[in-house]
C-alpha cells in the first residue's frame, strides 16, 4: 500500500506549557485553501512547521531575527526548498510559522474576536508570507487582506470552527 502524497506536511510544535487549540488536519486545510486562493504555482510537496510560542518565545526570536525588542503575533521564517530538493530532501522545507499565543490572545479580547478565528487568520497571514506575499505598502497589503478575507470568509472555513 503506497501513502498518499500530500501537498503540505504540516509539523505542530508548542513551546512551554501551550497547548494547540486546534487540530492539525485543519491547520493542513487552511494552508491548502490559502494556497489555492493564492494563485501561486509551487513545486509540492512541501514542509511547513507551526509553532506556537510564549511571551518570551516570541520576543527572542523576534529581537535575533527582525531586531524588535518585543514579541509580536506571528513571524514568518522561509527556508530554502530549492536547495533541499537538490539534495534529495523530501518533502523539502518551505519555512516556519511561529504564532506568539498570549499576543494573539490578547488582540483577539481586544479587537472582539474569537480566539480560534483570529489564530486561523494568523496562520493563512503567515503562510502567505512563506510563499511571497507581504504587506509593505498598500497595494501589497490590499492583495495580502483580500486573499486573507476570501479563505476566511470561505463556507470551507467555516465549517472548520
Amino acid at each position: 500500500m503506497t501513502e498518499e502524497k500530500k501537498p503540505f506536511y504540516i509539523e505542530t510544535q508548542t513551546g512551554n506549557g501551550i497547548r494547540l487549540p486546534i487540530e492539525r488536519e485543519i491547520i493542513e486545510q487552511l494552508i491548502f485553501l490559502t494556497y489555492q486562493a493564492s494563485n501561486q504555482s509551487l513545486d509540492l510537496p512541501l514542509g511547513i512547521t507551526i509553532r506556537l510560542v510564549d511571551n518570551e518565545e516570541g520576543r527572542l526570536l523576534n529581537k535575533n531575527f527582525l531586531k524588535k525588542d518585543k514579541s509580536t503575533n506571528v513571524l514568518s521564517f522561509i527556508g530554502n526548498a530549492s536547495e533541499e530538493r537538490k539534495l534529495g530532501i523530501d518533502p523539502p522545507f518551505l519555512g516556519d510559522i511561529i504564532i506568539c499565543l498570549p499576543v494573539i490572545e490578547t488582540e483577539a479580547k481586544d479587537q472582539g474576536k474569537n480566539l480560534i478565528e483570529h489564530l486561523q487568520h494568523m496562520i493563512i497571514h503567515g503562510f502567505l508570507h512563506l510563499i511571497g506575499f507581504d504587506h509593505q505598502n498598500d497595494q501589497e497589503e490590499s492583495i495580502m487582506k483580500s486573499i486573507e478575507n476570501q479563505v476566511l470568509t470561505s463556507s470551507l472555513v467555516k465549517e472548520l470552527r
